[in-house]
Order: structure tokens, then sequence, then C-alpha cells
């Protein structure tokens, strides 16, 4: 996109102004542009195009800093909107709004996401490198760097496009990527979380051509497409939140970091805002949090989720460390974005163990438009539930705990259940790379209610602990990159371990894609001894159970005691694979195994 910048008898004061177009025809009608520059102070704004209310211009107590308010009437045509600039009745500068016309509901990706769906959690940079010409940019700080787990690695938009195929020969249906916004930082720029401009796309990670044609070809394959946005955090090198910015729009670091609160503060009913601001930094942090109270920082945070949500249509929204923001804040955000589409499905990201803290803060934030959260609980639950390293209270019997406490949630089957993800160790590492232990967790992770995130690579044993830097967990996706020695795409190299436990997991997932009583049906769960627990998911027709041996033993199960209630069953079969059981009461269930078997 071209915008001249005319100037005559005057001179160039605008730095930079966001956002550069909006859309017609759009419930969210009344924009603010943000603009940055010299004496702003003591400059007059004027508009003068049809259908365009210039409103007012709102001043800071940063001379360099205004927003320009403005309604975007109803029958208003696209085109360019000149906005001139005055200082000292002379005019200086014209800058460029522009009007486009909104994407035809056809080309959306409208599907909200459904117990049917498998999610396929992708960090862009270390996903697949589709373009090495974007790999370093001469406007960025920091350059490419493969052997540095925290710097930039050159996975981008084009390589995810080119690898829809083999995410939907894994068996998901969705896809979901790491935050695009430009992190011009100089280090520790890869997960473009610390954000130097909200309306731009980082360059390294491609361009909105790339994105647009990601999302074409996503709706051509029927994929859906999760976007993740982060609200509650800058760099404080951002243009317009940065540290030499607006005073009060962040908060400042305090000296002393609260490492003893156990509870999100913004659960307790007790809590100051200093515990608030406490738990969320570390001491030098590079970042700034932003304060979402002040009316012009909450409009312009909202407006920016709206204009990546026209841009992209993704199916969904997550809120990135949902926790993290203010309830206030989210509420009215989820309000205008539910408003202008409606059938968005919206995602919490609230990292707590605790089932009850999950469900309150989940349904206060989403109020009376219940979403999708990420379940935190039964993934920390999981991550101990077989290993032979914990406690018997930590295993199998914590996992039936956790799960008895779906009582505190709305609907139970909106949680998003993970066994890793973008802020946790890897699968196999949390599963002490025991497989027989991995595929119980997997097993359990793909049959229970809600629906299933797998995270990039963990499909081929991919292995990183996280408390060595997120950098260590968040590696390569093996063929992602020119060379590689092993490549997942063609199965180049893959060990016989990789190339059988990710046929396990595509079996498993193929099942669940055709069972309606897997992903649908009731659920009731029996903890028959301290290490071996069952799991029945049942409907009207159909009664599928799920056995676990947690122990290092053979273990001979009468089924028909733990069925009783539900009536009498004479046999069995394992959906996946075949095998028939013609005396339910005498099944045996091999050492650190998962049984799943349809009752008859």
């Amino acid at each position: 996109m071209f915008f001249l910048n005319i100037h005559i008898f005057g001179k160039n004061i605008i730095e930079n102004y966001e956002p550069r177009y909006w859309w017609t025809e759009m419930k969210h009608s009344n924009i603010i542009i943000a603009a940055k520059g010299n004496n702003l102070n003591k400059s007059i704004f004027k508009i003068n195009y049809p259908g365009i209310t210039f409103n007012q211009i709102i001043y800071t107590n940063n001379p360099e800093i205004v927003f320009l308010d403005i309604d975007i009437n109803e029958n208003v045509i696209t085109g360019i909107v000149p906005i001139q600039i005055f200082q000292s009745g002379r005019f200086q500068q014209a800058i460029y709004f522009e009007l486009k016309s909104r994407i035809p509901e056809s080309s959306k990706l409208t599907n909200s996401l459904t117990k049917d769906d498998v999610i396929y959690q992708i960090i862009v940079d270390r996903f697949r490198n589709g373009n090495y010409s974007n790999d370093k940019v001469s406007e960025y700080l920091e350059g490419p760097n493969r052997q540095n787990p925290s710097a930039i690695h050159g996975g981008d938009i084009n390589g995810i496009t080119k690898s829809l195929d083999y995410i939907k020969s894994v068996g998901a249906s969705c896809i979901e990527i790491s935050p695009l916004y430009e992190s011009n930082q100089i280090a520790n720029s890869y997960y473009h979380d610390e954000i130097t401009s909200h309306y731009q796309l980082d360059k390294r990670l491609g361009t909105f051509a790339d994105l647009k044609n990601l999302s074409n070809q996503c709706k051509q394959k029927n994929i859906k497409y999760i976007q993740t946005i982060v609200l509650h955090q800058t760099s404080n090198k951002h243009w317009l939140f940065g540290s030499e910015s607006v005073t009060g729009w962040t908060y400042a670091p305090s000296d002393r970091i609260n490492n003893q609160i156990k509870i999100l503060p913004e659960s307790d009913p007790y809590s100051c805002n200093k515990d608030f601001i406490d738990q969320y930094y570390n001491k030098n942090t590079g970042l700034s949090l932003i304060n979402q109270n002040i009316p012009i920082v909450k409009k312009f945070l909202i407006q920016n989720s709206i204009w990546w949500i026209e841009q992209l249509s993704p199916s969904a929204l997550k809120i990135e460390n949902t926790h993290y923001n203010s309830t206030s804040f989210l509420q009215a955000l989820i309000n205008d974005v539910r408003d202008e589409y409606p059938s968005i499905s919206l995602i919490s990201d609230i990292n707590t163990s605790q089932n009850d803290e999950l469900a309150y803060l989940s349904e206060t934030y989403f109020n009376t438009h219940p979403g999708l959260n990420y379940d935190y609980p039964l993934s920390k639950a999981l991550a101990d539930g077989f290993s032979e390293f914990v406690s018997k209270e930590q295993s199998i019997i914590n996992l039936h705990h956790t799960l008895a406490k779906d009582f505190n949630y709305i609907d139970p089957y909106n949680q998003i259940v993970f066994i890793d993800n973008n802020s946790t160790s890897r699968a196999f590492t949390l599963a002490d790379k025991n497989i027989d232990q991995l595929k119980m967790m997997y097993t359990y992770w793909a049959t229970s209610r809600g629906i299933p995130s797998l995270l990039y690579g963990s499909e081929l044993l991919m292995e990183g602990n996280h408390r060595r830097g997120y950098g260590h967990a968040r590696v390569d996706f093996p063929g992602g990159w020119i060379n590689d020695k092993q490549n997942a795409f063609t199965g180049k190299s893959l060990s016989s371990e990789q190339l059988s436990f990710k046929q396990f997991l595509t079996e498993l997932l193929s099942w669940r894609s055709s069972s309606y009583t897997i992903k649908n049906g009731k659920t009731m769960h029996y903890l028959i001894s301290e290490d071996l627990y069952a799991v029945l998911r049942y409907d009207e027709n159909k009664y599928i159970m799920i056995l676990y041996n947690n122990s290092e033993r053979l273990q001979k199960v009468n089924i028909t005691n733990c069925t009783n209630e539900l009536g009498e069953f004479t046999m069995g079969k394992d959906p996946i694979y075949g095998s028939i059981y013609n005396d339910l009461r005498n099944v045996i269930i091999e050492p650190k195994t998962a049984f799943i078997i349809e009752l008859k």
C-alpha cells in the first residue's frame, strides 16, 4: 500500500501514525488514529471527507503524541482520506488514511471451534522457513542465529502454508499460530509478544499478502485458524507505549518481587494492585505492563484487536496470558468483539493449576459470552499422572481428583486439553522420555472431554525443558529448514520410535474423529486402585471404556464391576485395532498401558 506525504511550504512533522486504514460498514465505526511527531500538542488537524466526522483531537501530556477521534458514517464511500496538519496557522503536512471495503462473508473463515476439532499449535519462527529472503531485514535489530535457542531462527507464514497437508495428515483440523506483531528488539524477539508496533506484521514472518494466502489455503483445505493476540504488555521500545511515552500508560516494575503469591491476584477479592504488578514483572525486564484502565489505551487495544480480526477472519481468538489483563477491560473487549463477530470463538489462556480459579476467572471475563479455556489444571495433572517418579498422591489419583472438579465449569466440554504448549516443557520430556508413559498421556488427551491441542513436533518425540529457557522447549521442527538432518515432511532419517509414535497418534486421532461418543458423550470415571484408573465415555448408543494400568505388572480387571449401574455387558472390542474380548470379567491389561474397549 502506498501513502503520499505532501508538505507544501511546510515540513514533515509526523514520525508515525496508526492505523493507516479501516473498513466501511463496520459496527465499530468510531476510530482513533494515534500519531507521533514534533510538537503535536501545538498542531491543528483538519479532515474534509464526505462521510467522515472529525470529533476531536485528544492531546496527551507527551507533546509528541495525540489521538484523532473520528466517526466513519454509514454511507461513506471507500477512498483515501487526507488529514491536514497545521502549526502556527500554517499548513505543514498531509497524511493519509484509507477506507477499504470489508472482506465478503463468503471469503471468511467463520466456523467457530467445536468438539470435533483438534488444534495444532505452532510457534511460527520455529516451525518452517518458507522464505529465506525475509530472515534478515535491515531495519530490524536482531538477525537469524539458529545456534541460539532464544534468537530468530527464520520460520515464517509461508512455511505454515506449505505444511497444511502435513498438519492435516497428523489429524489436526485447526492451526493456532503464535503472535505476529512487529517485535524490533535487540534480542529474544522470535516469539513476537514484546511488541514495538501493534499494527505492523513483523517482516521476518512475512507480509499481509502471505497471511491472506494462508487464510485462503486454510479455507480451501477446511482447516480452521486461531489468532493469538497479546494485550497486556509491550516492549519498552514501542513507539507509542515505550518508556518515554505518556506517563501512566504503563506500570513501572516494582523492586519487590513477591514470589510467595500462589493465587492469581485477579481472583483474590482482597488483593491490591501492587500484587498484580509484582506477580507479572521480573527485574530488569525490557517489557512494559499496559495500564488498560486508561480510557484511550483501552480503546486503542480493543480497536487493534478488531483490526486484526478483520484482516484475517480467524475462527477463534486466543488471548495470551489472559490473567494479566484487567477484568473490566476484557469484558469490554469481549463485548465489542462479539458484537462485530458473533460467531468467533474466544479462548482464555489462564495459567493456573486450580480448577476453581480458572472457572471463576473465565466466567468473570467472558460474562454472558461463554468462551473456551486452556485446561492448565488437567495439563499439570497429566504431566505427573503416569510418572514413576512421583508420589501416589500426585499420580493418577490426582488426575482423578482434577477431573472430579469439573463441577466448577459452566461447560467442561469447553476446555481445551493439552499436554504441552508454548509455555511448558515438551510432552516427551514431561513423560520422562518413556514411550509407554507418553502413550497413556496422549490416550487420555484424545479421549477426554473437550478439544485436544497438540504442540507442533510433539508427534515426533521432540524434547525440551522450559526451565532451561523457553527457547529450549520451542525447538525447530525437523525438516523445516534446508539441509536439516531429519525431515518430518518426507520421513527422512526419522527414527523408528518417532515413526511408530507418530503413527500411533495419527491412528488415535483418526479414530477420535469418527467417534461421536468420544467427542460428545458423557463421562464417568473409577479409581479402581492407586495404579488402576478407568474412564467411561458413553451415550445412548455406545459405551467406551479406557483403562490405565500405571503399574509395572500385568493387571486383571473385572470390567463388569465398573458398569453394573449402566447395564449388563458381556463382550467388548478394541475400536481402533479390532481385537475382540469375550469375557469382561477377566480382562488382562499390560503394564504401563492405556487399554480402550467398546462394550457390547
